[in-house]
């Protein structure tokens, strides 16, 4: 059930990046969560080029990075967000294949999910995103709620999220 849901969030996929080569608006052909980063993957209709862009989410609001496939150029919207860049540069340049167990903990069925990732690098972090949560439920009780979280965290998910995604 999850799987068909979660396959359709292609069409929800909203961003504003244009290729840095012609100008054109990037097709979205997917996403990818690739630790704390919500990625979409992007693809130019004229030239074919290859992006990740980041998702309008958490840092990716204020800083949003694009990074050529197969260049590992990132361009980041701001200066200020040179941190940001710098960081999905290094991530990008030490991806690996290495598959990564997720224990999937499916409470009731979704419906309209909002997704949210709680992964970060930083305990306190990952933390803060997981005690938003609440602000959803309340916001947007019309939704369901997939969560990502680090294992450590599992005993902290209040009972009323639908999808329990925990990555060791």
């Amino acid at each position: 059930m999850l799987n068909r849901k979660l396959s359709s969030i292609d069409s929800w996929i909203r961003h504003e990046y244009k290729c840095p080569g012609c100008s054109r608006t990037l097709d979205t052909r997917g996403w990818m969560i690739p630790g704390m980063r919500c990625l979409a993957e992007l693809v130019c209709p004229d030239c074919d080029r290859r992006f990740y862009g980041d998702l309008p989410y958490g840092h990716g609001l204020y800083y949003p990075c694009l990074i050529d496939t197969e260049t590992g150029t990132v361009e980041c919207g701001t200066t200020s967000g040179e941190w940001f860049a710098t960081w999905l540069g290094n991530s990008y340049r030490s991806r690996s294949s290495d598959s990564v167990a997720i224990s999937v903990q499916e409470y009731s069925d979704v419906d309209q999910p909002i997704f949210l990732n709680c992964l970060d690098t930083l305990y306190g972090h990952s933390l803060l995103k997981l005690l938003n949560i609440h602000r959803y439920r309340e916001a947007y009780p019309e939704h369901g709620l997939v969560v990502l979280i680090p294992s450590c965290f599992e005993w902290f998910v209040p009972e009323y999220v639908d999808v329990v995604l925990s990555v060791d």
